[in-house]
């Protein structure tokens, strides 16, 4: 959980040096929604799967206990309704 803010925190910080850096060297608009089309679209995989894998991670560990339990009415119900 740390973790997370420490991440925030750090991205905020470096963002505004590189915002003030883009800003004096007066670049032009179009080169800025390339730049920003680029570094977006590049984060967008590994968070999808980071969210996919968390929850995959979560329903396998529901699954993995009522399989254990020995209660054989329950295991397809904790895959598909956890």
């Amino acid at each position: 959980m740390v973790l997370k803010h420490v991440v925030v925190v750090s991205v905020t910080i470096l963002t505004i040096p590189a915002a003030l850096v883009l800003f004096a060297i007066d670049i032009d608009s179009y080169w800025l929604f390339i730049l920003n089309a680029v570094l977006v679209s590049s984060c967008v995989l590994p968070i999808a799967l980071a969210i996919t894998w968390h929850r995959s991670v979560r329903r396998r560990s529901g699954a993995r206990t009522s399989a254990e339990s020995g209660d054989p009415h329950r295991n397809h119900l904790k895959l598909f309704h956890n």
